[in-house]
């Protein structure tokens, strides 16, 4: 409902005799007030509306379906999820290659009494969706810290959370590969080891690590979660170790990159 205020600031010129409502004749104000009121349908609303949802789908994201869930290691071509998984890392110091954290540039005495800048290191492990640098795009990260596990330089690695509604999952009906690197982060010192895949006894040369792209990741294979198929899907949520760089059922070994 459309509502008027009327102000008593009118000008005299507006002053006239008028006959009220029992006949007399007195002397009042009046003035003629149009009142207009379009009922007609324009459109208008309909555009504003049009132009508003158009603008929410322009500027709101797509409901993306990120729950994960996880999947356990299984020895290749194998479906039993309980596979002891280990990922190790070596470190270079001395001319020597070794799975000590000495050789990361600790002392004995640090980690006897699990000094906080061991306790403190850990490492990144990047996932990707492509081994080939220039394309691959970035997946998500896994921590594996040090903490007070000061004795060796190996982790359990037997399990791994995906998402589980991925397009090679629902609309490929097929698995994922997954590649992954390594980097140290050293609480000691501030700085960062990349790693390489591979059991090294000896640091490689630069030319080697350009014309061996492979050597810089390792890789797993995660089966399809929603129907049984060899080596394709597995209602058990497995993944398998693929055996390049040296890697196998129970070992993946990553050694520092040292030219």
């Amino acid at each position: 409902m459309i509502t008027y205020k009327l102000t008593n600031n009118i000008n005299n010129s507006f002053l006239k005799t008028i006959t009220n409502n029992d006949g007399e004749s007195v002397i009042g104000r009046s003035i003629t007030i149009p009142f207009y009121e379009n009922t007609r349908n324009n459109g208008y609303s309909d555009l504003v509306r049009e132009i508003y949802l158009n603008e929410k789908e322009l500027n709101v994201n797509e409901v993306i379906d990120n729950e994960t869930i996880k999947f356990n290691s299984a020895q290749l071509n194998g479906t039993a999820p309980n596979n002891p998984l280990q990922i190790k890392f070596k470190f270079f110091s001395g001319g020597t290659y070794d799975d000590s954290y000495l050789k990361a540039g600790f002392t004995q005495e640090e980690l006897d009494n699990i000094r906080n800048n061991i306790k403190n290191s850990f490492y990144r492990v990047d996932f990707y969706d492509s081994n080939n640098q220039q394309e691959q795009n970035f997946l998500f990260s896994e921590f594996l810290n040090v903490n007070t596990n000061t004795l060796t330089t190996s982790f359990p690695f037997n399990r791994v959370f995906f998402r589980r509604n991925d397009n090679k999952f629902v609309v490929d009906n097929t698995f994922v590969e997954l590649y992954f690197d390594v980097t140290f982060f050293n609480a000691k010192t501030g700085l960062t080891k990349r790693f390489i895949n591979g059991d090294l006894n000896t640091p490689i040369t630069l030319s080697q690590y350009n014309a061996n792209p492979s050597w810089r990741f390792a890789k797993i294979k995660i089966l399809n979660p929603y129907f049984d198929d060899p080596g394709v899907g597995s209602l058990n949520r497995i993944f398998y170790v693929e055996p390049i760089n040296g890697n196998n059922d129970s070992t993946i070994t990553f050694s520092e990159l040292v030219f």
